[in-house]
């Protein structure tokens, strides 16, 4: 099966979402040893790029555009297509005219209950994108119990199309020994 990850967010600096994806983007090759991968980055160099390839069942391309409102409709379906993908995995919005299977993940609905933290733009076009992508999604992750009812009941999902998927800690964080 060959699954293409929009990636967007690493590279920008972005907080949760962008360690989300990184440790994703991480463990699915020493995970999954059977299915090819495309990765779509927005905002990571060549060099960067290749920490996530060096699994030769991984591949990674840099789409021409950085901005979601010319990425989303015009870059990721033209590469979809190209890619003949199986499934496509988008964070919150997916584009349009996708053929193949669709995996989205909605961490939260932050600018639903909090819409003053974001550009008023940014609000309106999450309010707009994020419910329609969800609905025409085959299935959903997100990373709460929470989230989920949320997502369930705000946009009318069948709660059996949403899967939690709980953030594990960075390997980085072990417990300290402090005997010494």
């Amino acid at each position: 099966m060959k699954i293409g990850i929009d990636a967007h967010s690493v590279g920008m600096g972005a907080g949760g979402n962008e360690t989300h994806y990184e440790n994703l983007l991480r463990w699915i090759p020493k995970l999954d040893t059977k299915n090819e991968y495309v990765l779509y980055f927005s905002h990571l160099d060549a060099k960067r790029m290749e920490q996530y390839t060096a699994d030769g069942r991984v591949t990674a391309e840099q789409l021409p555009w950085k901005s979601s409102y010319l990425r989303v409709p015009l870059a990721l379906p033209k590469a979809i297509r190209r890619d003949a993908l199986d499934v496509f995995h988008a964070q919150y919005v997916l584009p349009p005219f996708t053929q193949c299977k669709t995996l989205l993940t909605v961490c939260d609905l932050a600018y639903e209950h909090y819409p003053e933290t974001f550009r008023a733009i940014e609000a309106v076009r999450c309010k707009l994108m994020i419910p329609r992508s969800a609905r025409r999604a085959d299935h959903i992750v997100t990373l709460s119990e929470f989230s989920k009812r949320d997502i369930s009941e705000r946009y009318g999902i069948p709660p059996e199309k949403i899967t939690v998927t709980y953030c594990g800690p960075d390997e980085n964080f072990f417990p300290v020994d402090r005997s010494h």
